[in-house]
């Protein structure tokens, strides 16, 4: 039952979004002390403005923001509610995404993010005139954030992570250019006998001889051999004011995946085991994570934030989408290099377990829960597949046998949705206490 902030108009008075209604997200006006003076409006208004003629600017419900580029049924709209005649009427209704709406330079101006021209960029309408035109004209880059100063003259806004503000009377933009000279300097203190502290991924190679470490944004490494503790710590694979994480090593042990800023973004580089040798292999405005190597060491996947699925041949760094699917939060090779696992969440945030083909053409849900399934992990063999279960606050570890010649196995092209429901086995449950992570040792363990 979050609380958030939508508003500042007057000194006394603050305007809050809020679930604590079971009839969803409700406004309310409070004081400076948290005390609720009036509930504004019962209607789900998000992010809503006020205005000094009691009007309220709002965005209605539809699709996360995070989809800036989606047009359909369930696109962003925006409203107006006049406290005064108590009415509700659209300002902007299509089937594009309009969000972030702010009130200008006056009560009859709002600007507002939109993508139907095909691009993410912001909008100024006047609304006594009906009349409105585009004020960015960004072709790349993805507006996100927008928002005003008081008086409207202002306005701030992100694209593709650079900070913007925007003069309304001069209709200008200006990049707000900001310098981070050094990275912070915890990986300088040795704990014990491994290293640093503030670790965030220990990502252990093929063979077992070395550990690669995300440390305060750095890559560290170190190796697995005990006659070396006393005299070997982890060692600066990188060492920038960028940051680097989701590190991944290849099947042949020679080389690691991982993503980086060092270039401005959120990109794939490469590198040998040595540190001396990288090579950036993405360049683009997307956030790649959720990287994993083909069995094989030929393909690299890796998702483009929220929602695309890539395959990067290694060979020759050509690239292929085969899955457009938001919102995607894992993502796992199977040992014969055939399918992929990811988990992904739907439009009600319901988060479920789907089998990709390499190619895309096939994919499908095999968890079929009305909880949350997410962690999916192949077996050595790649005819079982396990996940975990969260059903209603009760943790359990999942999993399906996905050969059809095995008496308890299914056929993921040919049986239907009710036969692998059933063919589903429980192996572990905690009773109630959250299971985070798991890892398969051997046969059944």
């Amino acid at each position: 039952n979050f609380d958030g902030l939508y508003c500042w108009p007057e000194d006394e008075k603050l305007y809050i979004g809020t679930y604590r209604d079971f009839k969803g997200k409700r406004t309310y006006e409070i004081d400076q002390r948290g005390k609720i003076l009036k509930k504004v409006l019962d209607y789900n208004m998000f992010k809503a403005k006020k205005n000094g003629k009691g009007e309220y600017l709002f965005v209605s419900e539809g699709v996360d923001t995070s989809r800036r580029k989606y047009t359909g049924s369930a696109s962003k709209n925006i409203l107006v509610f006049d406290e005064k005649s108590k009415k509700i009427d659209y300002k902007v209704k299509n089937k594009y995404m309009n969000m972030f709406p702010v009130w200008g330079e006056s009560d009859n101006i709002i600007y507002y993010i939109s993508n139907k021209d095909g691009t993410v960029n912001i909008w100024r309408k006047n609304l006594s005139k009906n009349s409105e035109r585009k004020i960015t004209n960004f072709d790349s880059r993805e507006v996100q954030w927008l928002y005003s100063s008081p008086n409207g003259k202002y306005l701030s806004f992100i694209a593709d992570y650079e900070p913007f503000v925007y003069d309304t009377e001069e209709e200008k933009i200006k990049r707000i250019d900001i310098e981070i000279d050094a990275d912070y300097h915890y990986t300088n203190k040795k704990l014990k006998k491994i290293g640093f502290s503030g670790f965030k991924e220990a990502e252990i190679s093929k063979d077992g001889k070395n550990i690669l470490f995300a440390c305060e944004g750095d890559i560290l490494k170190n190796d697995t051999d005990k006659k070396n503790d006393d005299k070997v710590y982890p060692k600066n694979m990188t060492d920038t004011p960028e940051w680097e994480r989701d590190i991944v090593w290849s099947p042949n042990n020679q080389i690691f995946a991982y993503v980086s800023t060092k270039g401005g973004t959120f990109d794939i580089h490469i590198s040998d085991v040595s540190g001396k040798h990288t090579k950036r292999i993405t360049d683009n405005k997307e956030i790649e994570t959720l990287l994993d190597f083909s069995k094989s060491g030929r393909y690299l996947a890796y998702c483009k934030f929220p929602q695309t699925v890539i395959i990067h041949d290694m060979k020759n760094h050509k690239e292929k989408k085969i899955l457009e699917m938001p919102y995607l939060y894992d993502l796992n090779w199977g040992p014969n290099n055939k399918y992929l696992l990811i988990s992904r969440s739907n439009i009600n945030y319901n988060q479920d377990v789907y089998i990709v083909s390499r190619d895309g053409k096939f994919k499908r849900n095999i968890s079929l829960s009305s909880g949350d399934c997410f962690n999916p992990k192949w077996n050595k063999e790649g005819d079982e597949i396990y996940w975990i279960e969260n059903k209603f606050g009760n943790y359990s570890i999942k999993k399906i046998n996905i050969n059809p010649e095995n008496k308890d196995g299914v056929s993921i092209k040919n049986d239907d949705d009710f036969i692998l429901n059933e063919k589903q086995k429980e192996v572990y449950s905690t009773n109630g206490k959250e299971i985070q992570d798991f890892s398969l040792i051997d046969k059944d363990q």
